[in-house]
């Protein structure tokens, strides 16, 4: 019976054994299980925290340039009016009617929007106003082009362009001037359009005020050039000479080429000399009164000029300070430095890990990239690729075969998160297509009533960088 007893009671004992065994075990499980949710919710935690960072670290290095400059290109439009002209007849009668001046554009006028557009300064590039009569006069613009020069991309790279197209823009307005010079209308200036072009027409800016300034200069090229008198002394003391000379001498005069001239002859060309010379006293004085055609283009091409060199003398500079950054490198710079202070406010560690660390995440960044090249499907914009470590909490329980998902070299886990983030990139056609609407523009293109009607378009996209990578790199969590 005894013996009985004691087996019962062995039995109860084992029984009670495995019980609590069991019961241990299963807390034991139950306890890993929560460390294992408390270190996956971490994670997760810690890999959404890196990817709202991230964003914005991108999004800083995208937008980081000092400056943005934007150059338009635009074709200036004139109607140059009318003007009234009046003819008395014999009886005293007086007639008047109305003569149109006709049009000129000048095309491909490239300068800073900021001044062309925004501050009017297209306005230098309309030519005169010979009235209104009955077609009033008219001036106006046409959108073409517009670029944006950042200083993400490389600013040097842009010099030859912009120099390039400030020439084209001199020669444009020159050939404006020649035609215009050629047309004119008004009886004041009609009878002069073929000295006008005679003298200034294929000249530059400069020459063409040169000779502007100068009545002796403008007069004697007329005279002598154009009209074949001589050159020698005064104008037309060769002509008076060759006349007196007969007229006093040899009744015959003998010219160089062997060919007889008569008195009579050459008292007329004598007299057409002085004829051309007053002529071209005429058709200078009548010039003046038209002379902001010739100094207002020549101001407006100047001042183009000047703001091309300075951003060349500028990009020069900047280039060959020592402490001279690319575009590229503000960028990289700007998205780094924002990476390093949001992770220091955060309680992060930023770099990645050497030698023992604790239990506090760390983020680093693996690659960066900054597309600046418009020929690129990325452009334009910054993409980044961080890399979160997330050590364990409880590393001393890492090497748990329950938590095998910790059981590494890195006692942890290392995630992987990519960030893509765009400058505005425009898109010329919109105001393109609200040039063509509207058919005379002469405000700014950054107002309000414009940008609210849908023509201001930021609407270049550039391809999904991280989709691509994550398609390609992204097989974890």
């Amino acid at each position: 019976m005894q013996q009985q007893y004691t087996r019962a009671k062995h039995l109860v004992n084992d029984e009670k054994g495995n019980i609590l065994f069991i019961t241990s075990f299963v807390i034991l499980g139950l306890f890993l299980m929560a460390v294992g949710l408390v270190e996956m919710g971490r994670f997760l935690i810690i890999r959404e925290q890196a990817q709202t960072i991230n964003d914005a670290a991108v999004l800083t290095g995208a937008t980081s340039k000092d400056s943005t400059q934007k150059w338009v290109t635009i074709d200036v439009h004139t109607n140059h009016g009318s003007y009234r002209e009046c003819q008395t007849d014999s009886e005293g009668n007086t007639t008047c009617w109305c003569v149109g001046c006709g049009s000129s554009t000048v095309e491909d006028v490239f300068g800073l929007e900021s001044d062309l557009l925004d501050n009017g300064g297209w306005r230098r590039y309309s030519l005169f106003s010979c009235g209104n009569c009955d077609t009033p006069y008219d001036t106006w613009y046409t959108f073409k082009n517009r670029e944006l020069i950042y200083d993400m991309r490389d600013i040097m790279s842009q010099i030859n362009k912009l120099t390039n197209s400030a020439n084209k823009t001199r020669n444009n307005v020159t050939q404006a001037i020649d035609r215009v010079l050629g047309n004119l209308k008004s009886k004041q200036h009609r009878p002069y359009t073929h000295i006008y072009t005679g003298v200034l027409g294929g000249l530059s800016l400069e020459d063409k005020k040169k000779y502007a300034d100068d009545e002796s200069l403008f007069v004697r090229k007329y005279v002598v050039n154009i009209s074949g008198f001589s050159g020698k002394g005064n104008l037309c003391s060769t002509e008076r000479k060759e006349y007196e000379d007969a007229l006093y001498g040899n009744p015959i005069y003998y010219e160089t080429s062997g060919r007889k001239k008569s008195l009579d002859e050459l008292f007329v060309r004598y007299m057409e000399c002085v004829y051309t010379v007053q002529t071209g006293k005429e058709a200078y004085s009548s010039l003046q009164s038209i002379r902001s055609i010739i100094d207002d283009s020549l101001d407006s091409v100047t001042t183009l000029e000047q703001q091309v060199d300075d951003y060349i003398n500028t990009a020069r500079d900047t280039i060959n300070s020592p402490d001279y950054r690319t575009g590229q490198d503000k960028a990289k710079e700007a998205t780094t430095s924002f990476l390093k202070a949001v992770t220091e406010v955060k309680g992060l560690n930023y770099g990645p890990l050497i030698g023992e660390s604790d239990s506090t995440p760390r983020l680093s960044p693996s690659d960066i990239f900054v597309y600046d090249d418009a020929s690129s499907r990325y452009h334009p914009s910054v993409a980044m690729i961080l890399t979160a470590e997330i050590p364990a909490i409880f590393q001393n329980l890492t090497n748990w075969p329950e938590l095998n998902l910790f059981n590494n070299n890195e006692r942890g886990l290392k995630q992987r998160v990519c960030s893509q983030a765009t400058t505005f990139y425009y898109d010329p056609s919109g105001h393109r297509q609200y040039s063509a609407a509207e058919g005379k523009l002469k405000g700014s293109l950054n107002t309000e009533s414009v940008i609210q009607s849908g023509y201001t378009k930021y609407v270049k996209v550039p391809d999904d960088y991280c989709k691509e990578w994550r398609k390609d790199n992204y097989k974890t969590l």
